[in-house]
């Protein structure tokens, strides 16, 4: 049986910022910066650890706010998003969570027919194969992989879009207290 002692906790960086959003006179638009292009994979964090000699797990903690958005002139069609998202270690991945976002999901009929539908993607992972490796530095990786995008005109270029907003991406080393 592993008994687990104390948590040391350690943050690398911190940011915080408020985005606004549109006011409601105009096409609601997605607030959010970073484009998720179709077919692409995009690295969104990454947090690298220093193991010490003691044996430890890693408790990995992620929340993606994201949106998609399409075009007014095709309200009445549907078209949708889907984004993979992925949990690195050492550039291998360890857990994945898959979301999408689908056309008319969350309208509301006083708002403007441009449709943004948005999504928080939360990521949890106990990842316990550091307890078996040696100390050392363990890089930690957040990426959106998979993406799709379908344009409910079916029209080239594609007019709808997926963004990437607030992103945050925790790192905890929990010592581990293994019986032998």
């Amino acid at each position: 049986m592993i008994e687990f002692a104390k948590v040391k906790k350690v943050v690398n960086s911190e940011r915080s910022a408020i985005l606004s959003l549109p006011t409601c006179t105009s096409p609601i638009k997605s607030p959010f910066p970073k484009a998720l292009p179709e077919g692409r994979t995009v690295e969104l964090s990454r947090v690298k650890i220093k193991l010490g000699q003691d044996q430890s797990n890693i408790l990995l903690m992620a929340t993606v706010n994201w949106s998609a958005t399409f075009p007014s002139s095709a309200f009445t069609t549907g078209g949708w998003a889907e984004v993979t998202f992925e949990l690195l270690r050492n550039g291998a991945v360890i857990y994945r969570f898959h979301q999408s976002a689908m056309q008319g999901q969350n309208h509301d009929t006083t708002a403007p027919p441009t449709l943004a539908v948005f999504r928080i993607a939360t990521l949890r992972h106990f990842d316990t194969a550091p307890v078996f490796d040696k100390a050392g530095r363990v890089t930690y990786t957040l990426r959106a992989s998979n993406i799709v995008i379908v344009d409910p005109t079916g029209g080239k270029p594609v007019t709808a879009a997926a963004n990437v907003g607030a992103v945050t991406l925790t790192a905890q080393e929990i010592w581990a207290s293994i019986p032998t």
